[in-house]
């Protein structure tokens, strides 16, 4: 019986240590027993009423309740195990979610009579789920304003994993295939292909960071450049197994330096239960003594030297030895708990972090004389602190270097919160305290405030997310144009409790949409009004830009009968020499201007190949360049002028015959300047 007692008490300590309750639910009789625990679970004062339905009721929060009762009955009536999930509402209001597993008992006959289970509080599990989530959601919307990606690629299995938001980034359809590096090399341009690879394959075997520009192609033809970084991780023998890093657009920078001159980094959190250690401190007598635990928490053998302070101390990091011992002589001389963080060093040169707990055991005449308390591993979670804020950092870095604000709006006391960035959006040097929906509207410009109110209230009413533009009068009077975006975050009672977002300043973007909508205007006016064929290309051959008077010059009926891309042109044309060798397309102007060259006056006979007719052109060319002297397209103007060679030739026939009848002709004959008394030429019957 003393066993069976201690045994029994050992069980409820560590039941109530680990806040798990124990429960038995008769079927036969609906009887229910719980343990201690359960009640307390419940927030509830232990009492001898019935435990059955009609108690538990009472507690279970109302959204759940149904459901619960529907998972419970499906359960007995399939005689299965039981594993649920619920809130429920203690007296005090808080709520909190339990987590219930039960599985059948059955009788001799083999029939289930009962049910046997646990209850334990999952309220802290589930806070962290909300966050995690919500940080993914902070991240998710981070990447997709910024036109950012994730992701991961394992050196040792060769293995690679793209966020969703990379797909469209390389214009393919999201998991069409599996990620790999040779998806990652044939999306690339075909111009960066090599020199992209060479700085992937560099960096990783250099186990360096990695940065590095490419072009991409899209299957509508689109050219779209991205930036790629990413950082080496080393395992525990400093070898660099995997890389993750981020993908982002940055197409409009690179568009704008050549016309004018952007998350899953992946959060995870861990939390195991950790080994702890009990230690007592005598401060009359200055003594400790330790649990065996506490010695190889320092790195030490159980009792394998004299315990002292001295002893605590020297194993202590150097850097934070003298706050911690600051911190506990300050704590012992108020009488406070004791709580402190810091590293100790074993003798294989590994650092741990370890936390102190005690508190101060009064006496009856109210003076402290002992303090006792625990010692605990807290490495890991350390390691997923520094990951935590690795990952916010990331996510800081996404925000910065892509210049977002963000925002936050608490939708229960209304208050509001932003980053400096955001500030900064609206003209303001720092953040402002009184930041609200109201100053944000009176930012907006008259034009533009009805509609965006509207918007944002419609939203607000439907909890739906939304995003807009819109123009606003920063606080230093300057027109700006800006993005933003919200989505609402919602408690563990599934109501809407914040709206948060992010905004861009778009101006730069929307300035030279205006200015490449005004100069393309500007260019078509031009070309129209030329005589003279015109047209432009790009690198890949592509006709971007050309007149009507490239129209008439090809022999074209109508513009609808060109075709946008140069290469069709040597099935329709054959170009020759104007001494009548046939020309290869690499001698073509446009592939002569792409590789760098420049002419003018180039004379060049052209055929079509449907009709026959040919003609003369007379061709100017030369390259686009851009301000980095990189070539991004060719310009070309050709004139016919197969009228002017006519007139030419003529003109060459009557000089060969009048010269053959001057020259021998029987009779002298003279031609003379009377004006100024000169001889301009004489025929050999004159000399003779």
């Amino acid at each position: 019986e003393s066993e069976l007692l201690k045994s029994k008490l050992m069980f409820n300590q560590a039941l109530e240590a680990a806040r798990v309750g124990v429960w038995e639910w008769d079927l036969k009789t609906d009887d229910v027993v719980w343990s201690d625990q359960i009640w307390s679970i419940y927030g509830l004062e232990r009492s001898t009423t019935n435990r059955a339905f009609k108690l538990w009721s009472t507690v279970s929060h109302a959204d759940d309740r149904e459901i619960t009762i529907r998972k419970v009955t499906e359960a007995v009536s399939n005689e299965t195990a039981l594993n649920i999930e619920y809130r429920v509402c203690h007296p005090d209001g808080s709520v909190h979610w339990i987590l219930s597993r039960g599985r059948p008992l059955r009788d001799f006959n083999g029939q289930t009579s009962s049910y046997i289970g646990t209850i334990i509080d999952i309220t802290e599990r589930k806070r962290f789920e909300i966050e995690l989530r919500e940080s993914k959601t902070r991240l998710s919307q981070a990447l997709e304003a910024s036109c950012a990606g994730v992701w991961e690629w394992n050196l040792i299995t060769d293995e690679n994993i793209w966020s969703d938001e990379i797909w469209p980034l390389y214009g393919l359809e999201p998991g069409h295939e599996k990620p790999s590096f040779q998806l990652w090399r044939s999306s690339v341009h075909p111009e960066d292909r090599e020199s992209a690879s060479r700085a992937v394959t560099d960096a990783a075997q250099m186990e360096a960071e990695l940065q590095v520009e490419y072009r991409v192609t899209h299957s509508d033809g689109s050219i779209h450049w991205l930036m790629s970084r990413g950082k080496p991780f080393r395992d525990y023998n400093n070898r660099v197994f995997r890389y993750l890093g981020t993908v982002i657009d940055i197409t409009e920078r690179k568009m704008i330096e050549i016309a004018l001159e952007e998350n899953k980094t992946r959060f995870s959190f861990a939390l195991k239960v950790t080994n702890a250690g009990v230690w007592e401190w005598d401060m009359n007598a200055d003594t400790l003594v330790w649990s065996d635990q506490i010695w190889l928490l320092y790195g030490l053998e159980p009792d394998s030297m004299p315990l002292s302070h001295k002893l605590c101390a020297s194993h202590i990091h150097p850097d934070d030895r003298d706050i911690a011992f600051q911190n506990v002589m300050t704590a012992a001389s108020k009488q406070a708990e004791i709580n402190i963080e810091y590293r100790v060093c074993h003798s294989d040169g590994s650092i741990h972090w370890l936390m102190c707990r005690g508190m101060p055991l009064l006496y009856a005449d109210g003076q402290t004389r002992c303090y006792i308390g625990t010692v605990m591993d807290i490495t890991e979670r350390k390691q997923i602190e520094v990951a935590l804020r690795r990952s916010q950092s990331k996510l800081t870095f996404v925000l910065e270097n892509s210049h977002v604000g963000v925002w936050d709006i608490d939708l229960q006391d209304h208050t509001a919160r932003h980053t400096l960035e955001h500030a900064r959006v609206f003209g303001y040097d720092t953040v402002r305290p009184d930041w609200s929906l109201e100053k944000f509207l009176g930012h907006v410009i008259a034009e533009d405030r009805d509609e965006t109110h509207a918007l944002i209230r419609n939203s607000i009413e439907k909890l739906e997310n939304y995003f807009f533009e819109c123009r606003i009068l920063s606080a230093r009077g300057d027109l700006r144009w800006i993005w933003a975006s919200g989505a609402f975050q919602f408690d563990m009672n599934g109501k809407a409790s914040r709206i948060s977002g992010i905004m861009m300043d778009i101006t730069e973007r929307k300035n030279a949409e205006r200015l490449v909508i005004e100069g393309k205007a500007k260019l078509e006016a031009a070309l129209a009004s030329m005589t003279d064929a015109v047209f432009i290309s790009d690198t890949a051959s592509n006709l971007n830009e050309y007149n009507d008077a490239f129209v008439e010059f090809h022999r074209f009926g109508s513009r609808q009968e060109c075709t946008g891309s140069f290469s069709m042109y040597p099935e329709i044309f054959d170009l020759f020499q104007a001494d009548g060798e046939l020309l290869s397309v690499e001698q073509w102007p446009v592939s002569r201007a792409l590789r760098g060259e420049s002419a003018t006056n180039a004379e060049y006979r052209l055929k079509r190949r449907d009709t026959g007719e040919t003609w003369m052109g007379s061709y100017g060319f030369a390259p686009i360049r851009s301000k980095e002297g990189d070539i991004v397209g060719s310009v070309i103007v050709a004139r016919d002028i197969t009228e002017q060679k006519e007139i030419e030739k003529a003109l060459r026939e009557s000089e060969f015959k009048f010269r053959s009848i001057f020259d021998y002709a029987p009779v002298a004959i003279v031609i003379e300047d009377i004006e100024n008394a000169r001889l301009i030429d004489v025929n050999a019957s004159l000399l003779q």
